[in-house]
């Protein structure tokens, strides 16, 4: 997996969420390695969709509030990365493709992060800058 700084958008609050995504991701990736059962991988994959949810929601409230451009477009990359997770998290019920949730979660992840994070992070921080927009995680 890439380094932490790979994933850095530039937000602190969206920075340490992206770690602790990367966290959880450590720890499916160390259960694999010890041929862990699947129904003990189950939880942490869960784990993962629900904290992915509340960290996708944080960004799109942060991009309305700031009223980023390139929103409905992050958002539709948010709605498919979570299709593709729960579509892991169910055939995991029934196949073993934690490897494969972890390649998938891993490689989509730094790809989110370093491209489309990255675009609205530098737009938020500037709007930030000229006064615009709240507290970014205002409700808003």
């Amino acid at each position: 997996m890439g380094s932490t700084k790979d994933f850095n958008a530039g937000i602190p609050e969206i920075d340490q969420q992206n770690r602790i995504l990367m966290d959880c991701i450590s720890l499916i990736e160390e259960a694999v390695s010890k041929k862990t059962p699947r129904s003990a991988i189950q939880p942490l994959l869960g784990q993962v969709v629900h904290f992915a949810q509340l960290h996708f929601d944080c960004e799109e409230s942060a991009m309305r509030n700031y009223q980023y451009p390139g929103l409905e477009k992050h958002a539709e990359e948010h709605l498919q990365f979570m299709s593709n997770l729960r579509d892991l998290q169910e055939r995991l019920q029934g196949d073993d493709v934690a490897n494969e949730a972890i390649f998938f979660i891993e490689n989509r992840l730094l790809e989110h992060s370093m491209g489309s994070d990255r675009q609205y992070g530098s737009w938020l921080t500037e709007a930030g800058e000229r006064g615009e927009g709240g507290d970014v995680f205002d409700a808003g």
